[in-house]
């Protein structure tokens, strides 16, 4: 009974939070200056919780530092498209930034 709940509860979540995603990316646009490589499989599985995007200046060169980014959401709820304006934020202040999912409960165990 207690995992229904938690399914239940998530799923409402998820649709919360994608309806949220949508609005947002209506209303505000994507920089030009950041090149957004989309959905990298990290893991070599396809799976969608186990890609990665990476952001990085268009017309910068030479070394850059590193970010890494995981959303929150408690192991519960959240994916790396929440973070993607976050993302090109810091790739437009010089970082190259990694922003990965992960799986999420009930679908994996903490």
């Amino acid at each position: 009974m207690f995992e229904k709940m938690i399914r239940e509860q998530t799923a409402k979540q998820a649709e919360q939070l994608e309806a949220w995603l949508s609005k947002r990316e209506s209303e505000q646009t994507f920089p030009d200056d950041v090149e957004l490589i989309e959905n990298i499989d990290y893991m070599g599985d396809g799976e969608k919780s186990h890609m990665l995007d990476i952001y990085r200046p268009k017309n910068a060169s030479g070394v850059r530092p590193a970010l890494i980014n995981i959303h929150g959401g408690g192991f519960l709820l959240g994916s790396k498209e929440v973070n993607r304006l976050f993302c090109a934020d810091m790739c437009r202040r010089g970082f190259v930034v990694a922003c990965l999912e992960y799986p999420l409960v009930p679908s994996v165990t903490v």
